[in-house]
């Protein structure tokens, strides 16, 4: 279930950012602001997201060995920060090649 609301906060972030430089194919131009408003969107939700899930519906508990940022773990933040940033350069360089094929 976690990965399904992984996705819908990618697809979240991306349409944000899409609506904001207003160019659904932003993707194909990766240019240094889209990226850093992708990723801090997706920060904004994750944390809170978690936020609740931890600290409202009490759902699960950080281990006392998870290192924290302001009461959220910090690897699902730094998970947010590392795997969607591949995903879009690798997603990119994939359509470019499909485009060019």
């Amino acid at each position: 279930m976690a990965a399904v609301g992984d996705v819908f906060l990618t697809i979240t972030a991306y349409a944000v950012v899409a609506v904001f430089v207003r160019d659904w194919s932003w993707l194909l131009r990766l240019t240094l602001g889209p990226v850093a408003g992708f990723v801090a969107i997706g920060l904004i939700l994750s944390a809170t997201l978690e936020a609740i899930s931890v600290y409202v519906w009490e759902r699960w508990t950080y281990a006392p060995s998870m290192p924290l940022f302001f009461g959220i773990g910090v690897a699902p933040l730094a998970q947010w920060v590392i795997v969607p940033v591949v995903v879009l350069i690798g997603a990119a360089a994939m359509i470019r090649r499909r485009g060019s094929a």
